[in-house]
């Protein structure tokens, strides 16, 4: 698919474009998926919760 464009760059250039493509994808697309996806198990409601008093 990006391989004919990507593989004419130099390497830095592409794990440049690489990198940033992916660490873009996982903030804006990936991340907010899953905590709406995980929200009620990461959420900290309802059972005893620990407290710290002797």
């Amino acid at each position: 698919m990006a391989a004919p464009l990507v593989e004419r760059l130099p390497v830095f250039v592409t794990t440049l474009v690489l990198s940033a493509t992916l660490v873009s994808l996982m903030t804006f697309v990936v991340m907010p998926f899953m905590t709406r996806l995980f929200a009620p198990w990461l959420a900290r409601t309802g059972g005893r919760q620990r407290t710290d008093r002797s």
